[in-house]
């Protein structure tokens, strides 16, 4: 039997420096802020590894990674601007928030803004998170209306540089991901254009997007990636939060009944699926 070691790359528990698949422009003309770019996506990986891994990462980790292969600590000085860019980073690529989870020692984790399977990748132990890539369509979807033609869709991703057919560096091949991943696992529904002829069609929010996240939240993930000031979404805002309202006192009601059902005759036992299933 061959002694070759099988072990998948994100299983490994050590962190291996690698080129970076997030697009970044360093400074060619400032040498420290050139390097200090640099840094940014290395934390960035080096995030990303411990996320895959489930562990968490302390400060002391974070800056020892950033000081490496140097005598002195010139870099330790830079570490909060360094920290804040990676974190940007990930919440603008990826929808995944740096999160401080140990207070006594001071400890990080990411937190996805939805649960996906597999730490937010389509297969378990392969490519890279695609919450963010979720996160956009579902605000695409949200700002038309709560419903968006196939072609809407594509127009606006395009814009950010995600073409239907064309391997995107983080997202893989984004129609494929879209109409059947993201259909199968409920995030997204598909649907005809009713009459259309020839036929085309629309993406809706699925129930697993609904029970994961809320309108709130996605408008306020487009806020922040896009840089655009509350103002400009304010009656969207209003909007969503008036929907995120109205579904939060349906359920409410829905579980004062069930209640009530139950208290009636403690004989009769809900099924496991008498509310919006979220995943463990």
């Amino acid at each position: 039997m061959s002694g070759r070691n099988t072990t998948r790359p994100e299983e490994s528990d050590e962190f291996q420096e690698k080129e970076s698949s997030v697009e970044d422009k360093p400074c060619t003309i400032c040498p420290h802020q050139d390097m200090v770019a640099r840094k940014v996506m290395v934390l960035l990986q080096y995030l990303l590894h411990k996320y895959n891994l489930k562990q968490l990462t302390t400060k002391e980790n974070m800056l020892k990674l950033i000081t490496k292969k140097y005598e002195d600590s010139q870099y330790e000085d830079d570490f909060p601007e360094i920290f804040r860019k990676a974190s940007q980073k990930l919440e603008d690529a990826f929808a995944m928030e740096v999160r401080e989870v140990n207070s006594s020692e001071p400890s990080y984790n990411l937190i996805s803004k939805l649960k996906l399977l597999n730490n937010g990748r389509i297969r378990a132990g392969k490519g890279l998170p695609k919450t963010a890539f979720v996160m956009c369509v579902l605000g695409i979807i949200l700002v038309r209306g709560n419903c968006a033609s196939e072609e809407e869709i594509w127009q606006i991703l395009k814009t950010k540089r995600i073409y239907p057919g064309k391997k995107h560096c983080i997202f893989g091949e984004p129609r494929k991901l879209m109409t059947h991943y993201l259909v199968k696992l409920k995030y997204l529904e598909y649907r005809q254009v009713a009459g259309s002829d020839p036929p085309r069609y629309e993406f809706l929010w699925g129930p697993k997007a609904y029970a994961e996240t809320s309108k709130i939240k996605v408008l306020e993930y487009l806020a922040k990636t896009n840089q655009t000031t509350p103002s400009a979404i304010s009656a969207l805002y209003e909007e969503a939060l008036k929907d995120d309202q109205g579904q939060t006192e349906a359920r409410d009601e829905d579980d004062s009944d069930a209640t009530d059902e139950t208290s009636e005759d403690s004989s009769v036992k809900l099924p496991a699926n008498s509310t919006v299933p979220v995943d463990p």
